[in-house]
């Protein structure tokens, strides 16, 4: 890459707003020569021309994707480069980024399904890539420190006809409280912008802790649901970092307080006497919802799937489940965890 661009503009535009920018970058675009910009903006939120009229709170840009976020705290780099092979120049800029991170003693990633570089599963700079008339306008946003305090000012599914909402997050056992308090605070402020608004907090399992587990069960969410996912002899081969036995005592909690749902894939090489023993362990501590859902592999990394389901064999495993003593099931392969979380 270093050979093909030897020829390259730097430009540090230091603060800049974005709107000004954008014409900018526009301008550059209609050049010939290379151009790597440095900014930071001011906090603004930012949606794809189609996703414009759902937040209304955004400034509309000419891109696809949904919200994103930028603020004195992001550090935007941008390539305005010649591009005769689209792909291959991709393929640089994220070895180049990735080169870059190599100089911190961080596991960062770059993960293809998302386009991103993680820390586990916390994004910690977006890559964005777009091409006019052979230039590339391409962005990178390094989230050094970002204002989060912007967020508070959404109004969380404060539209009208939403009727119900489904709350969930990855593992934060490096908080103190879990992550179970910033889950209280979200429902709380939903029901207080929309009080009819039914919630479904999906949690996980706090790795038990009983203040974290009371705390979501006195909320305002109408259903407490956690995910089983698998049976007892996969759940430590496909979730190391869980419990089966710990998953069960969580949803026995939560039950004893609220409606509690919760969700298992099949295709991994279960059989049904092995999905049938799982059904019995939810039934025994109080799970009275189920959805039944097909395993897909994400990538290559990913555990293989052993057996695809059919449609036959879903509607058993509902009838089954039902017989069992569950009051709602929903079975299918395209089935997920919040499936119909507005009707159940």
């Amino acid at each position: 890459m270093a050979k093909q661009y030897s020829e390259i503009n730097f430009k540090d535009l230091g603060k800049i707003e974005y709107k000004d920018f954008l014409t900018l970058q526009e301008e550059l675009v209609q050049k010939k020569e290379n151009f790597l910009l440095f900014a930071t903006h001011n906090p603004i939120f930012t949606v794809g021309k189609n996703e414009a009229e759902k937040f209304p709170f955004a400034m509309p840009v000419d891109r696809g994707g949904s919200v994103t976020y930028f603020d004195e705290g992001t550090l935007m780099v941008y390539f305005v480069f010649n591009v005769k092979n689209p792909p291959f120049f991709y393929k640089n800029v994220r070895k180049v980024i990735s080169k870059f991170f190599a100089n911190f003693p961080l596991e960062i990633s770059y993960d293809r399904f998302k386009p991103g570089f993680y820390i586990q599963n916390r994004k910690i700079a977006s890559l964005g890539y777009r091409y006019e008339k052979n230039r590339s306008k391409h962005k990178v946003s390094n989230h050094i420190n970002p204002d989060l305090n912007e967020f508070n000012k959404i109004n969380p599914c404060n539209l009208s006809g939403i009727k119900a909402t489904s709350l969930y997050s990855v593992d934060r056992d490096d908080l103190e409280d879990f992550g179970s308090k910033h889950f209280y605070k979200t429902i709380e402020k939903v029901k207080k912008f929309n009080p009819n608004t039914k919630i479904e907090a999906l949690t996980p399992d706090f790795q038990g802790d009983i203040k974290a587990l009371e705390l979501i069960s006195n909320s305002s969410a109408y259903k407490l649901a956690h995910n089983i996912e698998t049976i007892k002899r996969l759940h430590k081969k496909l979730k190391p970092k869980s419990s089966y036995i710990l998953s069960l005592k969580v949803l026995e909690y939560y039950s004893k307080f609220k409606i509690t749902n919760s969700s298992i894939i099949v295709g991994f090489g279960k059989s049904f006497k092995d999905i049938e023993k799982t059904f019995r362990d939810l039934i025994n501590v109080g799970v009275s919802q189920l959805t039944i859902g097909q395993y897909l592999q994400p990538s290559l990394k990913y555990y293989s799937v052993q057996k695809y389901y059919t449609d036959k064999e879903f509607e058993e495993l509902k009838n089954l489940a039902l017989s069992l003593g569950f009051k709602t099931v929903v079975s299918g392969n395209l089935i997920r965890s919040s499936y119909y979380a507005d009707k159940l």
